[in-house]
């Protein structure tokens, strides 16, 4: 019964606490509309009539097939950094020769911005299916690596 009455004492914290929330996405739209209305909708289109043409694209079917291109393309650039930075993070984090080798790549890779790698991807890779899958295995990759080298370091290994 206690439990329940500090659940009920805490609802009306919990519910304000959605407000923020909302008021930054309310804000975001308000600022598009004034965007939208300063630069002209050949620029920045206003949030009405975008959120109708997605509503329109989506109900007509013509935005699923790119859709599921996107997600395709981004999950396989996800699971090439979950597979190979995990292999190498687990790798470092049991070696700490092979940690002091990756340390400076890694510093590379966690400089530089993914725009920078996009541009590069394009160059290397065209415009197909490659630069969009390698430009998320070189954000993502980093990150994983790091992980898994934190991650390994923690556990209490008795090799």
């Amino acid at each position: 019964m206690h439990l329940l009455w500090y659940g009920l004492r805490r609802l009306p914290a919990y519910l304000w606490s959605g407000w923020g929330a909302i008021a930054s996405l309310l804000l975001f739209i308000a600022l598009w509309e004034l965007g939208a209305a300063w630069y002209g909708p050949l620029i920045l289109p206003d949030p009405l009539s975008t959120f109708t043409t997605l509503a329109q694209l989506l109900q007509s079917g013509a935005a699923w097939p790119q859709l599921a291109i996107t997600a395709r393309r981004a999950l396989l650039g996800l699971l090439l950094a979950l597979g190979l930075g995990s292999s190498l993070g687990l790798l470092a984090g049991l070696s700490m020769t092979a940690a002091m080798m990756a340390r400076p790549w890694v510093t590379l890779l966690l400089g530089m911005p993914p725009i920078a790698w996009l541009v590069l991807a394009m160059l290397w890779f065209g415009l197909g299916d490659g630069t969009p899958i390698f430009t998320v295995f070189v954000a993502c990759l980093p990150v994983v690596f790091v992980g898994a080298l934190q991650g390994t370091r923690t556990l209490d290994l008795h090799l």
